[in-house]
């Protein structure tokens, strides 16, 4: 028997190009690494070595990043002075810092590696932060928010305890002191001691001798 093969015939196919999200990711992602923020301090970065990619773009268009557990005082930025096409805002109300503008994945991966935590409270609440991070390709489709890429927990400096009733970070009341950070209570001057309030509550010399009589 022979075989019959029908004649050749061209095809069209039609490719659709689909536009996958971009991915944004922290060296130490899954170990939730945590910083440490003392009151009345410097800023703490709270992102380092994070990567920006996106298979289908060279450039992101912005990225947002979210306090989880924001606190009233609660402030983050960026360094975005590299990138003059890059604008950047905070809303306290929210806790969420936004990045907006074309650059680079690398750029975009360097301004997130800077952002950093601060509280402007006077008495900051007690409890950790998280921060979650969102960016954004050339056509705005969103990475997945779906995991806490760092956490920043903030402690009481010398002059202050940790409130464990009011959740809060109080001043050491009257006649007490305290030298170090992170402390649940203050120290109570020793009986024939009072706190001289010439000399702040930081300091064991907070206390000095009763006069005689």
């Amino acid at each position: 028997n022979r075989e019959v093969c029908s004649a050749p015939v061209d095809l069209t196919l039609k490719v659709h190009p689909v536009n996958d999200a971009p991915t944004v990711a922290v060296a130490h992602e899954g170990l939730h690494l945590p910083y440490n923020y003392t009151q009345n301090t410097d800023a703490v970065r709270v992102l380092r070595d994070v990567t920006v990619n996106d298979v289908d773009h060279s450039s992101i268009s912005s990225a947002t990043i979210r306090i989880v557990n924001a606190k009233n005082g609660d402030a983050l930025t960026a360094d975005v002075s590299g990138n003059p096409g890059v604008n950047l805002e905070f809303d306290p109300e929210t806790g969420t810092l936004v990045l907006v503008g074309d650059a680079s994945e690398s750029a975009y991966a360097d301004m997130l590696s800077s952002v950093a935590y601060r509280s402007a409270a006077h008495r900051p609440r007690l409890g950790t932060r998280g921060l979650r991070v969102e960016v954004k390709d050339a056509k705005n489709m969103p990475s997945e928010d779906t995991s806490v890429l760092s956490s920043i927990t903030v402690l009481s400096a010398p002059g202050f305890f940790e409130d464990a009733v009011t959740q809060r970070i109080e001043a050491c009341p009257p006649g007490s002191y305290q030298t170090e950070e992170h402390k649940p209570a203050c120290i109570k001057c020793e009986a024939g001691k009072f706190g001289d309030v010439s000399v702040g509550v930081d300091k064991s010399s907070h206390c000095v001798q009763c006069p005689v009589g």
